[in-house]
């Protein structure tokens, strides 16, 4: 079952990057590379941040109630699928999480540069599958798909409490935004950099 939900994992993100929506572990390297170059202040980074982040919660949590609602009715998955998905995304230490959210961010980050070398949009999707399938396969965790997860399992199960969601969720994201500035921004915009010096 984790194996076939690898293959439809990348669907979400497909509609959501194709679609033009501000995704926080897509946009995490892009926005900070302002700061990096010396053109924004970090408390401006982290405001931009802030925003980007509770929409994407925000919008987080109204899917997780609708799938907690229409989900059992149509019988797409039942109360105990979605405890079993919530536990099984949280129940690793969270030095685990933190680092499996690095991983994903530094993959999500990625994905927002490489999807910059094509026009087309078949190229796009391609990436876009690529990048988030191996995601998908190796269970790492994204803070905003993660936090669906949690966050309906919570909704509906005593085994998740509001203290193992938060926890989870400030490790995630944290996570990914380190992935995405460390080992894409950083490094990226370090080779800028010593390619200019070159000139």
């Amino acid at each position: 079952m984790p194996y076939l939900a690898s293959f439809v994992y990348p669907l979400g993100f497909i509609l959501v990057v194709i679609g033009k929506s501000v995704l926080f572990t897509e946009q995490t390297s892009l926005l900070s590379l302002p700061v990096i170059s010396g053109r924004k202040t970090i408390g401006d980074l982290l405001s931009l941040w802030g925003i980007v982040v509770f929409g994407n919660l925000v919008g987080g949590y109204l899917i997780g109630f609708f799938i907690v609602w229409i989900g059992p009715e149509l019988g797409v998955i039942s109360y105990e699928g979605i405890e079993n998905l919530a536990e099984h995304v949280n129940h690793f230490s969270r030095l685990t999480i933190f680092g499996s959210s690095i991983l994903a961010g530094w993959l999500m980050a990625l994905l927002s540069w490489t999807i910059t070398s094509t026009e087309s949009a078949s190229g796009k999707i391609m990436i876009i599958y690529m990048i988030t399938f191996i995601i998908a396969l190796a269970g790492l965790h994204h803070s905003i798909v993660g936090s669906i997860e949690v966050f309906a399992g919570l909704l509906i199960s005593d085994s998740v409490s509001f203290v193992d969601y938060l926890t989870f969720q400030s490790t995630a994201l944290v996570g990914n935004a380190v992935g995405g500035v460390v080992f894409v921004a950083i490094l990226k915009y370090g080779a800028f950099l010593a390619n200019n010096s070159e000139d």
